[in-house]
């Protein structure tokens, strides 16, 4: 599972998390990806969380299934299906792309998230 958290600017209240999960299912017939989007309420389970967003997406016979890209795909599925604007849909991808990064020193010269989800050298 995939955590973000969004602050909000103008009213300094509390931050928002959110969980983001997929489920990939991969059958000689149907091969697809679903993403689900939930608000972590705190002191509840993943599973009775609010689900903000649902995304899917379905590969076709043909097309050679790549997880990758079935994640991007439903993500951005659920975040248009979630109603996010522009600067929180920004922070998912950030928070995406940074959940490859390795945490390294950064006095090596490697790539590092600097924990707002954001990429930085």
């Amino acid at each position: 599972m995939l955590k973000v958290t969004l602050f909000n600017k103008e009213t300094m209240e509390p931050p928002d998390h959110y969980g983001v999960s997929w489920h990939h299912l991969q059958d000689k017939d149907v091969r697809y990806t679903s993403c689900n989007i939930v608000w972590l309420e705190e002191g509840k389970p993943f599973a009775e969380c609010t689900i903000v967003g649902v995304g899917h997406a379905q590969c076709h016979v043909k097309d050679k299934f790549v997880k990758e890209t079935g994640r991007k795909i439903s993500l951005a599925r659920a975040l248009e299906e979630g109603g996010f604007d522009k600067d929180e849909r920004e922070v998912f991808w950030n928070y995406y792309h940074a959940r490859t990064i390795k945490f390294e020193d950064t006095i090596t010269g490697c790539t590092v998230c600097d924990g707002t989800g954001k990429r930085s050298k």
